[in-house]
């Protein structure tokens, strides 16, 4: 469902929050490098977005691993 948001409703306010929660998915699976690139790509895409801050967060511990 979040990959979908984000390929095909980019543009919507919903697309930041799927990749936030995509990549926590992903954490919680264990998938650090996964996880680590949907919050990069959250930060570069939607630069603008409120959730900027807690994906900087959730990606600082992404890679601590």
């Amino acid at each position: 469902l979040w990959r979908a948001i984000v390929a095909e409703h980019a543009t919507s306010p919903e697309a930041p929050e799927a990749e936030l929660e995509w990549g926590r998915a992903l954490l919680r699976r264990g998938d650090r490098a996964g996880a680590a690139e949907r919050f990069e790509h959250l930060i570069l895409t939607y630069p603008r977005s409120a959730l900027v801050p807690i994906a900087r967060r959730e990606l600082e511990a992404a890679r601590a691993g």
